[in-house]
């Protein structure tokens, strides 16, 4: 066997993360209501971790980066209205 016990990391003591661990050591339990969804990408973010935010009547979205943020605001009606809020339309050519 090596110097080290199979438990713990060299040089942390602490226990290697493996993917069955639901909590691994090096990363931060976020819970998902405390999350919102990029409109441009998808993905989901902690407002307090968005790179930018933008406000369309009256409603506040949270980008994951720049360029996403740049991208709504070339269309915001694009990506601030879903197609389930108004009818299922999804094409945005009439404006």
């Amino acid at each position: 066997m090596g110097a080290f016990p199979p438990s713990t990391v060299p040089g942390t003591g602490r226990r290697p993360a493996h993917r069955t661990d639901p909590n691994p050591p090096d990363k931060e339990v976020v819970d998902i209501a405390d999350m919102v969804k990029d409109p441009v990408c998808g993905m989901m973010i902690r407002p307090e971790d968005a790179a930018a935010t933008e406000v369309h009547e009256g409603r506040t979205f949270s980008f994951c980066s720049k360029a996403c943020h740049d991208t709504f605001v070339r269309d915001p009606h694009r990506y601030g209205h879903p197609a389930e809020e108004h009818g299922g339309h999804g094409e945005h050519g009439h404006h």
